[in-house]
């Protein structure tokens, strides 16, 4: 069979920040990635969130032990709902941009918005 994505998926599995809000209140969930592309994200929470709800994230990508971490803060939209049973709740959610920074609170390194390119291709970068 065909691999037939826009864009590639890498099997990853980090901490992530979920902000989510929905009827006009912001909630945080505290969960970890199971595969992360350009345009979308695969994440595990204990909580499910509605289809369509929008959402900011935060992904902390371990470095060099000595040297902390990098971050990747981005924006989405929840696409699909799966209960996990004892897991929590698998989330999909389409990209709809992010920023790379080594700073936990500021994004300026590498950012791109998913309207802007249709694979892994086209990254821009910031500085």
């Amino acid at each position: 069979m065909t691999e037939r994505r826009a864009s590639r998926r890498y099997q990853l599995s980090f901490p992530i920040l979920v902000h989510a809000t929905d009827s006009g209140q912001t909630c945080t969930y505290a969960g970890r990635t199971c595969n992360i592309s350009t345009v979308g994200l695969h994440f595990i929470l204990p909580l499910a969130l509605r289809p369509g709800v929008a959402i900011q994230f935060t992904i902390t990508i371990p470095t060099e032990p000595l040297e902390g971490h990098a971050f990747i803060h981005g924006a989405g939209t929840i696409l699909r709902v799966a209960d996990c049973r004892d897991e929590g709740y698998e989330l999909v959610s389409r990209v709809e941009g992010c920023e790379l920074s080594r700073d936990k609170e500021n994004s300026e390194l590498l950012s791109w918005r998913s309207e802007d390119q249709p694979s892994d291709r086209g990254l821009e970068t910031s500085r």
